[in-house]
């Protein structure tokens, strides 16, 4: 029938997510996104593994959270309900 499976399956999803039913972990690291720009909590375990591998503290420009909210915005993720 040239039914893409893995398609169906990514609309469904998008479908249940634009309805609320968003599993809590996925919730969780969208909010994340959405405040820091990380998609992992930026914590003293993270910052001292990179002070110990010599990179510079990680911080997202503001030009880029800017940009990044613009995204945000035209996508389906700003129109999740994520609280």
């Amino acid at each position: 029938m040239g039914v893409d499976p893995a398609e169906m399956i990514a609309l469904l999803r998008e479908e249940a997510a634009a309805r609320g039913n968003i599993p809590k972990h996925f919730s969780d690291e969208a909010r994340l996104f959405v405040r820091s720009g990380l998609s992992f909590p930026n914590t003293g375990m993270t910052k001292k593994l990179r002070k110990d591998l010599e990179l510079s503290d990680l911080t997202v420009p503001v030009e880029t959270m800017e940009q990044l909210m613009l995204i945000v915005r035209r996508t389906r993720l700003g129109g999740l309900k994520l609280e």
